[in-house]
């Protein structure tokens, strides 16, 4: 798996080549930046993911790309998957008590790409039905993450082994 959260010309180079190799590749850029850069860049997209905050706007412009898996977080509200004309809504896990939401995407995406990584990472397209375990696991993380300070605050106070069981959790 490739992962990169911006896009400059070595990172999209490196993106085509790690394509090229077989790789399946999850952008997850905060702003839109060069148009051109990404235009180039979505054809070795397997995974785009982003904040309806960000990049809302532009959200339908990949809807054209049927190949495409698109995660758009709403915050509080929840998120929601595309693949092409296919549209799944998924509601955030709610917490008794919010402290930081510093990092919830973050953790949105460790879930979904561990959920990958421990499938073997080689399909480059699944239905948004077999998505749902990958995503529903990165909703729990992010939550369980709300509740401490900073963007890796889970992992800081409570440690690794916590954040894996609640990636493991049914």
């Amino acid at each position: 798996m490739f992962y990169t959260d911006r896009l400059t010309g070595p990172t999209v180079d490196a993106m085509e080549a790690a394509r090229a190799n077989g790789a399946l590749v999850y952008l997850e850029p905060s702003r839109l930046g060069d148009r051109a850069l990404l235009e180039r860049a979505l054809p070795s997209v397997d995974i785009l993911k982003f904040s309806s905050d960000r990049l809302g706007e532009v959200a339908g412009a990949f809807d054209a790309i049927p190949s495409l898996t698109v995660v758009v977080t709403h915050g509080a509200a929840g998120l929601e998957v595309r693949c092409g004309t296919d549209r799944l809504w998924c509601s955030a896990v709610t917490i008794d008590e919010v402290t930081d939401t510093c990092g919830a995407g973050d953790m949105v995406s460790v879930g979904l790409i561990d959920w990958i990584l421990r499938r073997g990472g080689r399909e480059r397209s699944w239905g948004l039905d077999a998505l749902l375990p990958g995503i529903a696991a990165g909703q729990r993380l992010a939550a369980a993450n709300c509740r401490h300070v900073g963007a890796r605050g889970l992992f800081r106070e409570r440690g690794r082994e916590q954040a894996r069981a609640i990636l493991e959790e049914c």
